[in-house]
């Protein structure tokens, strides 16, 4: 479990561990492209042939930051929906009522290789103190070489 002192602002200025050339997230977008959703479909149709994918409009190394994952923190005995575990029993990251572009990957299936983790972190923002989190954030991060337009796909 990462800890660190610096605000959300610092890390998007400077990115991770202060090297300002790994912070891809003004590149991340939403891409439009045709294809298959996977949706239920309706008298045979499929339920929308115009799809968006998450994907860098540039070329992204492994371990560059992506951004932030979205949402509020929920401590709920089963999974809420459109939640991620956090690395603690019992709390979720709920990105039902936040949206954002990284809300948006997809979510890869059961074998399937993922190209980004999900990284929890916890932020003490006081000088001197490491003995509480005042809050906590998701990082997004490439586990691989990534080209221009590979849509983006985090674990479960």
């Amino acid at each position: 479990m990462a800890t660190s002192g610096r605000p959300n602002e610092y890390v998007l200025y400077h990115g991770i561990k202060g090297k300002s050339d790994c912070n891809k997230s003004v590149f991340v977008s939403l891409v439009p492209y045709d294809g298959e959703s996977g949706k239920m479909t309706i008298g045979n149709k499929p339920a929308s042939s115009k799809l968006l994918s998450v994907c860098s409009i540039a070329v992204v190394a492994s371990g560059d930051l992506l951004g932030f994952f979205p949402g509020k923190l929920r401590d709920a005995g089963g999974r809420p929906s459109n939640a991620i575990r956090s690395p603690f029993p019992g709390l979720w990251l709920d990105y039902s009522e936040t949206p954002g572009k990284l809300t948006q990957m997809r979510v890869a299936k059961p074998g399937e290789m993922t190209n980004v983790c999900l990284a929890w972190e916890g932020v003490n923002e006081v000088k001197g103190e490491k003995s509480f989190c005042q809050y906590w954030r998701v990082l997004v991060i490439a586990t691989r070489e990534l080209r221009p337009f590979d849509q983006l796909i985090r674990p479960p």
